[in-house]
């Protein structure tokens, strides 16, 4: 009885040892033209998401950066700037960098930045930073050059002009809701009569002559 069940497990072990491994799943093999397929689909959807993400980005800044502004607070931020570097003590103020960029951006336009606060201005951009004062002068310096190339154009025509520029002005408005900042540039430069564009020019000027 003990040699048969001796051999019976003898026969159990051996069985087990002999137990056929599971074969291995292979692999399925991908083909190298739908490798190279697949991988110009990916790379064609991250080029195609990234202008989406550039344009979004700009939408949502200039969404901002057009935010309503009572251009006498700016007036009265650069007053107090002026009063505390006059030696006034009692004047509070504090660098705003908003407050700057507003400034900056409407600096050109006198409904927005009066004849006088433009001229504070001017004081107040001749102690920007060097990299502030190389950005403005390149602006200045290009609406200059575009008045002078303007002036040129148009100096044998007399009346009509501003007409025609307010007619071009409004077949350009579709184009400025979705076009980028050159385009919103060139749309806001035709809407200008010929007496706002000098005033423009007079502004880049002394800009030039007073942010060295």
């Amino acid at each position: 009885m003990t040699m048969t069940t001796s051999t019976a497990m003898n026969d159990a072990s051996t069985t087990t040892q002999h137990k056929p491994k599971p074969a291995k799943k292979k692999k399925k093999k991908i083909s190298k033209h739908v490798l190279e397929s697949q991988k110009l689909k990916l790379d064609g959807d991250e080029k195609n998401s990234a202008p989406k993400t550039t344009k979004r980005r700009k939408r949502k800044q200039k969404e901002k950066n057009t935010k309503t502004k009572d251009p006498k607070e700016a007036a009265k931020y650069l007053q107090n700037w002026k009063d505390k570097n006059s030696g006034n003590e009692d004047t509070e103020w504090k660098f705003n960098k908003n407050d700057q960029s507003w400034l900056i951006r409407h600096m050109y336009s006198s409904n927005m930045v009066s004849k006088g606060t433009f001229s504070l201005l001017l004081e107040y951009l001749s102690t920007a930073a060097d990299s502030t004062k190389t950005r403005i002068r390149e602006d200045a310096t290009s609406k200059a050059l575009r008045y002078k190339e303007w002036e040129k154009n148009n100096s044998d025509e007399k009346g009509g002009n501003d007409e025609a520029t307010a007619s071009d002005a409004k077949e350009d408005s579709a184009v400025v809701a979705g076009g980028d900042d050159a385009d919103d540039e060139e749309a806001r430069w035709k809407k200008l009569d010929s007496h706002e564009k000098r005033k423009e020019y007079k502004r880049a000027r002394k800009i030039l002559d007073e942010v060295k």
